[in-house]
């Protein structure tokens, strides 16, 4: 279980808010340079998700990675 996960479905109502695919695609354009920003790697886009992965020389600080990317 995600320890922050309680605090998601605020952010889920105002996704579920875009209207074009354009929005969709700025918001995931967005979320990306977040992921990578933070030593992060996108796997793969899946429906309103996106499914990334850190690893590395960095063990044991993925999770403060992905929580940072996470609130940008």
């Amino acid at each position: 279980m995600i320890p922050f996960a309680p605090a998601l479905p605020s952010r889920a109502t105002t996704v579920q808010k875009l209207d074009t695919p354009r929005e969709v695609d700025a918001l995931f354009e967005r979320l990306t340079a977040e992921v990578v920003r933070f030593g992060g790697t996108v796997k793969e886009y899946q429906g309103d998700a996106i499914f990334a992965f850190w690893e590395g020389p960095a063990a044991g600080r993925q999770a403060v990675a992905a929580w940072s990317s996470a609130r940008g």
